[in-house]
């Protein structure tokens, strides 16, 4: 198996809102230098899930991505109905997302 690693820098601009991170990614596009992503945990129970928005600039476009990701592959939390209703309320379009296959990834990365 290939494995993929990417750098990033990640701090938390301020220590009142911990669950606000920013993250710069180096080189990750081949048309910048580098990549400034913020996410902004929204909800979690600290044990089977959290849900994440982003909302970050490249090249003057507004991209936005939400997820809900779990600890355990494959499962996905008992309250994902009602996660789903709370990001819908939010603006998000929950219909554009996916489950993503992780029958290939590795049990535990070294």
């Amino acid at each position: 198996m290939r494995k993929t690693s990417v750098r990033a820098l990640i701090t938390i601009p301020d220590y009142s809102k911990p669950s606000e991170l920013n993250m710069v990614y180096a080189k990750i596009l081949p048309v910048s230098t580098s990549l400034y992503v913020n996410y902004i945990i929204q909800d979690t129970d600290y044990e089977t899930y959290a849900v994440v928005f982003s909302c970050t600039q490249v090249q003057g476009l507004n991209i936005q991505y939400a997820y809900i990701l779990t600890r355990v592959r494959g499962l996905a939390p008992p309250n994902l109905a009602q996660l789903e209703s709370k990001l819908t309320a939010a603006g998000v379009d929950v219909s554009a997302f996916f489950v993503v296959n992780q029958k290939r990834c590795p049990d535990a990365w070294n």
